[in-house]
């Protein structure tokens, strides 16, 4: 099997973020992720099983974003997300500037 790293990978920086995070998704934190409008914009509202930015704000949490397709990134402690594959690059250098943990 052929692995990628996670930065060469276009799939939006919130996946990963779900798949690598202990973090409960509806706690207070501030978030981003794919917005209801780039959800419908790309024809997906009726495909995935729920909208992240409705499910985010549903459980209590900040919801951060910008214009649709643009790049944003939040970082809130240690846990980076992104609002969509033009943040993969950004989510990245978040991730890079971390510091490290002994």
């Amino acid at each position: 099997m052929n692995r990628t790293s996670p930065t060469d990978m276009r799939i939006p920086m919130n996946i990963l973020i779900v798949l690598t995070s202990h973090d409960k998704l509806g706690s207070t934190d501030q978030k981003t992720g794919f917005t209801n409008t780039e959800e419908a914009a790309a024809g997906l509202t009726k495909v995935v099983p729920f909208l992240v930015e409705d499910m985010l704000k549903e459980h209590g949490g900040e919801f951060s974003k910008a214009a649709d397709w643009q790049p944003h990134v939040v970082v809130d402690g240690l846990l980076i997300t992104g609002q969509n594959p033009a943040s993969s690059a950004e989510g990245a250098q978040a991730l890079l500037s971390m510091p490290r943990r002994p």
